[in-house]
């Protein structure tokens, strides 16, 4: 039984309750680790990396076993666990469920997460992304949205949230005050939202305030700042203004704020993270995630909590708030969801999200076929959808794998198929054409003869330059289904009412 009087607790284990560092299966001693922190640090729980799926539930099951108080085990399964732990299920990027606009989708998918995560003993996923990504230069959030609409977003995100809490899961809406007009990747640099708190109520909170009054258990604050609310160097993170003014007064949400990574660059060059995380409490949040180094935290935070009694009263209403979630904590579930109906549901996500941006199905014939990757995934990234395509009857006289130093001189009468491939992932800025991709692109438009058709697994907002091809289909993943299910589009065998949920 969790101590229901807050004020037994020590200094140590209130500080504790404050931290949820990580579980990296990938690195050698991590369970030794792991236990260490749940015995001596008294940590509220863990967000988890890599692993495979009887690994994790051997892992959560263990460290739930010898833990005084009921642990949260978080991941960052937006597109399913499979996204993070092997042998769970990977769907295509949210803005797929966006392109379809089908709340059955998003119920299933959701269900299906949480279902494999319950499996695994992981009670708490960070999604559904509650952004809108109104800025098609934005590197981190882009596909990840379901779109560019407050209403889009806020119906498909609170189909989501919803049944992850009807399966007993704990979600997280992020990233609080929203991330989706930002320049920047707040993995890398600190973005800065250029807007009044009145602009954000009339847009980039909406989707937060229907998630806080359909009673979401969790809100991820992002470490980004707002220059017209508070100073440009203070993100969100940090920020009492939009914390608690805002979010926690004006809102009204009375559930758990928690911080996203705190290794992220955003925070790198603001200060010490111990005296940051203080900040972050201060502020309003309730956990700080993904600490560089944990057991400093908690011991400073315990000193903290020890000194200022201002600073421990605050912190104390955060262990209520999260000791009331931590009572419904459900154990492991012992069934793993059906593999052969999980894989039918990715490739239903991927053949209703198909996008027939323009143009029609291109007649059988020889085609030359160009590839795009700015994800550097080797020359074979494209195999499933150039496999599809001679199932599908044509015929590929050659293919060309685009490099900076590809000679493009020939011209032909075949039509082209452009395949680009981007991908949004923290760090990486795949989300864009290199000048160098969009040169050879412009220069195939102009100069090609034949159907020139693009093909794009990714951003959608590559499109925006070659709206002169003949033909334009856009999935949002690269993935096995979408690229057959892009195929099959193309070659009139599959007929998708899917529309791009963003605008250029």
């Amino acid at each position: 039984m969790i101590e229901t009087d807050i004020n037994k607790l020590t200094d140590a284990e209130i500080a504790g309750q404050l931290v949820m560092p990580r579980i990296d299966f990938s690195l050698k001693g991590y369970f030794e680790q792991a236990v260490r922190y749940v015995e001596k640090y008294y940590v509220t729980g863990f967000i988890i990396f890599s692993g495979d799926i009887d690994q994790v539930k051997k892992t959560t099951l263990a460290l739930q076993a010898i833990s005084k108080y009921p642990l949260f085990f978080g991941i960052d399964a937006e597109r399913g666990l499979g996204q993070i732990v092997e042998g769970g299920s990977r769907f295509p990027f949210l803005m797929s469920l966006g392109a379809s606009g089908s709340k059955e989708l998003v119920e299933l998918q959701a269900v299906n997460t949480a279902r494999e995560m319950k499996y695994c003993g992981l009670n708490l996923l960070f999604a559904p992304v509650l952004d809108i990504n109104t800025n098609p230069s934005n590197p981190i959030v882009n596909v990840r949205a379901f779109g560019d609409d407050a209403r889009l977003v806020s119906r498909l995100g609170s189909a989501y949230y919803n049944k992850i809490k009807d399966e007993n899961l704990f979600a997280c809406g992020k990233h609080f005050p929203g991330h989706g007009s930002t320049d920047e990747d707040s993995h890398v640099e600190l973005p800065v939202l250029k807007k009044t708190a009145e602009e954000l109520l009339e847009l980039e909170l909406i989707p937060f305030k229907k998630a806080i009054e359909s009673d979401i258990d969790f809100i991820m604050a992002g470490h980004l700042a707002t220059d017209k609310i508070d100073n440009k160097n203070v993100p969100a993170t940090i920020s009492k203004t939009l914390i608690t003014k805002v979010l926690r007064e004006k809102l009204g949400f009375n559930k758990a704020v928690i911080t996203d990574s705190f290794r992220m660059g955003a925070l790198r060059e603001i200060g010490i993270e111990n005296k940051i995380a203080i900040k972050s409490l201060e502020a309003g949040c309730d956990i700080i995630l993904d600490p560089v180094n944990g057991e400093l935290l908690i011991e400073k935070l315990a000193e903290k909590i020890k000194d200022d009694h201002i600073f421990s009263s605050k912190v104390k209403n955060s262990i209520e708030r999260l000791f009331e979630l931590k009572k419904t904590i459900q154990p492991a579930s012992d069934n793993f969801p059906d593999r052969d109906c999980s894989g039918e549901l990715v490739t239903r996500i991927a053949r209703e999200s198909a996008c027939f941006v323009k143009g029609g199905p291109l007649s059988y014939g020889k085609i030359e076929v160009n590839i795009f990757d700015v994800t550097k995934g080797g020359k074979n990234i494209c195999r499933p959808f150039l496999d599809r395509l001679k199932t599908n009857g044509f015929d590929i006289a050659t293919v060309n794998y685009i490099t900076n130093d590809f000679d493009f001189k020939s011209y032909n009468e075949y039509d082209t198929i452009n395949v680009v491939v981007t991908t949004v992932s923290a760090w990486t800025k795949y989300s864009e054409l290199t000048n160098y991709y969009k040169k050879v692109l412009t220069h195939i438009s102009r100069k090609q003869n034949g159907n020139k058709i693009l093909i794009s697994f990714g951003s959608p907002y590559v499109i925006a330059d070659f709206l002169d091809y003949n033909i334009i289909i856009s999935l949002f993943e690269i993935i096995e289904p979408c690229q057959k299910a892009a195929a099959d589009v193309l070659s009139g065998k599959l007929i998708s009412n899917a529309k791009l949920p963003i605008k250029f």
